[in-house]
């Protein structure tokens, strides 16, 4: 039995925008025996049963106990079995499992990147193809040079991509390419890919308060977050920042948990920022819970 592995699809750049909940959740899981599509061999997988996330980072992470939830691999071969494969598919990974490519990228490089090297393989122009490729930087450390390389394949494969100024998965891919450049420190380059958005049919009848917002449909709700995030990426790249969770692009709810956790290291946007009545309000609300997970948090960074 194969499992499928569900993609970011163009809206979950606007749960940023939409999910800022407060709540915690808990990953569940359930054993599943399966058996390796190339070789027959069985295995035991934990599958998901259930999983939480509240709003993402602009990079499209999710805040989540599991962010990319490991898909099934096959423990002799490194097979991955994220969806269901032809005939003539499986026949082509065994040679594709075995190539010294796929060989030198096992143990490596993050699932995910084995993950989409192997469906650009198998469909070079599928579409699936660079959100994968977008979750293999999530699996990366932050700041590595892996998750760099990354980083800058996607928009590297981004930039390729036929323009669909009507289809909100392409913009969304421009987004995170933008964002990605930020990250990287190409700033300029970043921008760039903003100025070069079609954005004039998205904006049509989107008003420029949020407050005027309930009495629009949800599709024009939904470009309303959009527009606003990309005005809010502009900010990022014009201050220069390169961090991968800027206060203000991700939920109050984890900028509250930044500034109480990390706000000895911070930059004066990022203590200013801290001083907002909202943010001040929910580090007073988590206080209590915090407190204890702060003396933990700050051992293991004098523990290096």
């Amino acid at each position: 039995m194969t499992v499928r592995i569900h993609f970011p699809l163009s809206l979950t750049v606007i749960t940023i925008g939409l999910a800022f909940a407060f709540g915690a959740g808990a990953t569940t899981t359930f054993p599943q025996e399966m058996k390796c599509a190339i070789g027959g061999k069985s295995f035991m997988y934990q599958a998901m049963m259930s999983n939480s996330s509240w709003g993402a980072r602009p990079d499209g992470k999710p805040y989540s106990p599991s962010p990319v939830f490991p898909a099934p691999e096959c423990p002799d071969n490194h097979l991955i079995m994220y969806r269901k494969f032809t005939a003539d598919e499986l026949a082509r990974l065994k040679d594709l499992i075995a190539s010294p490519e796929y060989t030198a990228m096992t143990g490596k490089d993050t699932q995910r990147y084995r993950m989409a090297w192997l469906e650009k393989s198998l469909v070079p122009q599928s579409k699936d193809y660079p959100w994968m490729l977008l979750a293999a930087s999530w699996e990366a450390k932050d700041g590595s040079e892996l998750r760099a390389r990354y980083q800058a394949e996607f928009v590297a494969v981004v930039a390729q991509l036929p323009a669909k100024p009507d289809d909100m998965g392409w913009l969304t891919l421009q987004f995170r390419a933008a964002n990605n450049l930020r990250e990287l420190g190409h700033f300029a380059e970043a921008t760039t890919v903003l100025d070069a958005m079609p954005l004039q049919k998205l904006s049509e009848g989107v008003p420029t308060d949020e407050k005027d917002l309930n009495a629009l449909p949800e599709e024009k709700q939904i470009a309303w977050y959009f527009l606003d995030y990309i005005r809010r990426l502009r900010v990022a790249i014009a201050r220069e920042d390169r961090s991968a969770e800027p206060l203000d692009l991700i939920p109050p709810r984890q900028a509250a948990e930044r500034c109480f956790f990390e706000a000895d290291g911070f930059a004066e946007f990022e203590k200013s920022y801290c001083q907002r009545d909202e943010i001040k309000e929910i580090i007073e609300k988590s206080k209590e819970y915090w407190e204890p997970q702060k003396w933990e948090h700050d051992k293991r960074k004098t523990e290096g």
